[in-house]
């Protein structure tokens, strides 16, 4: 099948020299830093300004390749942006279809399910009442003397299987869901929970622990500390440097 990608251009015969020459490049980096590193730590300003000519070199080589590698991604990012558009543009219409009919959809479930749980309580109503009864018979049963136990046993018998039947029909009450004529999936209700912040300081508060809030007011903090040069001043909060060679 052809598609809109088989236009963009492809990673051909060039692509492959300029990786090996880029790889051939990290190669040597590599082969220098282990010599870097085998010294330990430096001993003169001389080791020291060969260590920063390394880092600027290992650092402009990182971007070359980066800058390379986007260069070459960017016209199948930019067909592949056109292709998305292209598809989205054929759905595009159903969207306000979809909402429109989904809606109408949740309300007939709604009305199911509200039918179907006046039925259930109607149901263990009844339930309820006939398991009373059978307990009532039961103990008739057992308190009855002589011929008149038999029928009383009997009728035990037949008010625990009525008991049985109402609990049966409670538990057979069907699950709220429309089935197509033509497809297979039923559609039901599907409800998850969410929640909505009422006090914020108590909730907070409730949370205060969590490591999420912890790495939230660090990230806040941070950007405080980057802007005011660390100046500002926040309860609860320490400012300090990290250093790296640059």
């Amino acid at each position: 099948m052809v598609t809109l990608l088989d236009t963009a251009p492809g990673m051909g015969h060039n692509s492959n020299n300029i990786l090996q020459s880029l790889q051939f490049r990290t190669d040597e980096l590599v082969d220098a830093g282990k010599q870097w590193a085998e010294m330990g730590e430096l001993t003169s300003p001389d080791h020291a300004a060969g260590l920063a000519d390394f880092l600027a070199q290992e650092l402009e080589h990182r971007k070359k390749v980066d800058s390379t590698g986007k260069a070459e991604r960017d016209p199948f990012t930019a067909k592949a942006k056109e292709i998305k558009a292209a598809y989205d543009k054929v759905t595009a219409p159903l969207a306000p279809v979809q909402a429109v009919c989904s809606g109408m959809s949740l309300r007939w479930l709604q009305k199911l399910e509200r039918e179907v749980a006046e039925e259930r309580r109607r149901l263990e109503q009844e339930a309820a009442a006939a398991e009373a009864a059978a307990v009532m018979a039961q103990e008739a049963a057992e308190e009855t003397m002589g011929a008149d136990s038999i029928d009383a046993g009997i009728e035990a018998l037949d008010a625990a299987d009525r008991a049985a039947t109402a609990q049966a029909a409670v538990d057979a009450q069907p699950k709220t869901q429309v089935h197509g004529n033509i497809t297979s999936k039923a559609q039901s209700l599907r409800k998850t929970w969410h929640a909505k912040v009422t006090n914020f300081e108590d909730a907070v508060l409730y949370y205060y622990e969590h490591p999420d809030i912890r790495a939230v007011v660090e990230k806040l903090a941070s950007a405080e500390a980057r802007a005011s040069k660390g100046s500002a001043k926040i309860p609860g909060v320490e400012f300090f440097q990290k250093a790296k060679a640059v």
